[in-house]
């Protein structure tokens, strides 16, 4: 992998690193080599943490690191700067771990040592167990990095890690393009429609939301999933929470069922009703969810997008590990039956294994999902294939520079989604710095997911424009379809 070093991005990305080295030199509370670099994804976070690594090997060549990132992707990835930022006689200095794999290296009480921890994505470690990481419960280390693009948190658990590692830096949005350090990139709301019958069926599964949402007061949802799934931060189990919320409404266990108002109360609030309504409550917003995520006509969308820009390289997002193998395999459909090759793969959690013959010697061999996803990781790399249909798997942890189309199919309604997956689309190209990004998503009109929509994009600093069509997507939107969203 060969890394192109831009003067300006790397004069910026040093006085962050130096923020980080002397911030007490320069005025800032923190403690020297204790902080995060807050940087919008594509400024140079893994390349900024590497520059940290080699200035430390040339102080002294002992030194060992250990980054922790969310995911394989990420740690293959990881592997792959390494050894192309990082001299070979001192790889072995480094141990790259997934969060799960410290979690269960240390689960015993057993501890991790290192010269400098580098903690990649710090918003994935902000529940309570993975924040052991830096208070040496699981790793004792001299000095920590944290990175990452999304520092903030939509239930401020980052008010925990605040007084760990402080940011330290800030690139944000605005800076990134404005420097170049990301490409520019223009961002596309476009609705869809439901048919009939899924109108109707989504007016029904809203009704049940409504009306089994309402038993649960202002804790709504999350009240009901701890009465089904129990309290992991108090250990109270969901039955116990049951009785409560049951013991809140003015049941209690052996009341008098002469009296009529008791049995009014009993028929409608003992607690094994009350685990009744809450998972009424949850089917009914999983099912409306999934009817959300998988309406066809966002695989018609998704698709007449992909043949509108036929030459650019493309990732679509969805919430459905069987959308994304759907919409995969109704790109591929439309290119053979005009004689063109395949130009789409899959990529998600849920691949299933399948069997192939080897090229050599003809015998059948089994390709699982790890297999599959690094295949399908290295043909959306090397242009083999032109499009990566994925869930959430590669929201984070695919640095790809020359992918110019991103299309959301479905997502949740977190500002940190929205920005991960944008990112992925507007990394800066080194051969075509002037490039522009499209990043396109897809929502059913009148319905939630376009409250979603506006609730994940609203702290955005670019501006969005709604369009009503795919007819209207273009490299020079007209203002009258612009939707700012700083001015809601």
């Amino acid at each position: 992998m060969a890394i192109v070093i831009h003067k300006e991005r790397y004069e910026r990305q040093l006085k962050g690193i130096d923020r980080w080295r002397k911030g007490k030199e320069l005025g800032i509370s923190h403690s020297n080599g204790w902080g995060t670099l807050w940087w919008e994804t594509g400024t140079g976070k893994t390349f900024a943490a590497c520059t940290i690594v080699n200035k430390m090997l040339a102080s002294n060549n002992a030194y060992n690191f250990i980054i922790v990132v969310p995911s394989e992707a990420l740690e293959r990835q990881w592997k792959d700067v390494i050894k192309s930022l990082i001299d070979k006689q001192y790889i072995l200095n480094i141990n790259i771990y997934t969060v799960h794999k410290i979690m269960m290296m240390t689960n015993e009480g057993s501890r991790l040592q290192c010269n400098l921890l580098i903690a990649d994505e710090l918003h994935e470690y902000y529940t309570e167990d993975r924040l052991e990481m830096f208070n040496s419960t699981r790793v004792v280390t001299t000095y920590c990095l944290g990175l990452t693009a999304n520092y903030l948190d939509n239930q401020d658990r980052h008010k925990q890690i605040e007084e760990i590692l402080p940011v330290i830096d800030r690139i944000d949005e605005e800076e990134a393009v404005r420097e170049g350090y990301i490409a520019k990139f223009i961002e596309f709301n476009i609705p869809v429609e439901f048919t009939a019958k899924e109108y109707e069926l989504y007016s029904e599964l809203s009704k049940k939301v409504s009306k089994n949402l309402s038993k649960f007061g202002h804790s709504g949802l999350e009240l009901a999933n701890k009465i089904l799934s129990g309290n992991s931060k108090t250990g109270e189990g969901g039955f116990a929470i049951a009785c409560r919320w049951a013991t809140h409404n003015g049941y209690h266990k052996g009341m008098d069922l002469t009296i009529p108002g008791n049995v009014e109360i009993h028929n409608q609030w003992n607690p094994s009703l009350v685990v009744g309504y809450a998972k009424q409550l949850m089917d009914s917003v999983r099912e409306r969810k999934t009817l959300l995520y998988t309406t066809s006509s966002k695989i018609t969308h998704a698709k007449n997008i992909v043949i509108k820009y036929d030459t650019l390289k493309t990732i679509c997002f969805s919430q459905s590990t069987l959308f994304a193998d759907a919409l995969c395999s109704v790109i591929n459909n439309h290119y053979t039956s005009i004689g063109e090759k395949e130009i789409c793969v899959s990529y998600h959690s849920k691949l299933a294994t399948i069997i192939v013959k080897d090229e050599i010697t003809g015998k059948e061999k089994k390709k699982g999902k790890t297999i599959l996803k690094r295949e399908a990781e290295e043909a959306i790399r090397s242009g083999k294939k032109r499009v990566i249909s994925t869930a959430s798997s590669l929201d984070r942890g695919l640095d790809v520079q020359d992918i110019r189309l991103a299309i959301t199919t479905s997502a949740t309604q977190n500002p940190t989604q929205s920005n991960q997956r944008r990112g992925r689309a507007v990394r800066a190209e080194d051969h075509e710095p002037d490039v522009i990004k499209l990043i396109i998503n897809l929502y059913v009109r009148g319905t939630i997911e376009e409250r979603w929509l506006k609730k994940r994009q609203a702290k955005t600093k670019s501006v969005i424009y709604y369009v009503d069509s795919i007819d209207d997507i273009n490299y020079n939107p007209q203002n009258k379809n612009l939707f700012n969203l700083k001015k809601i």
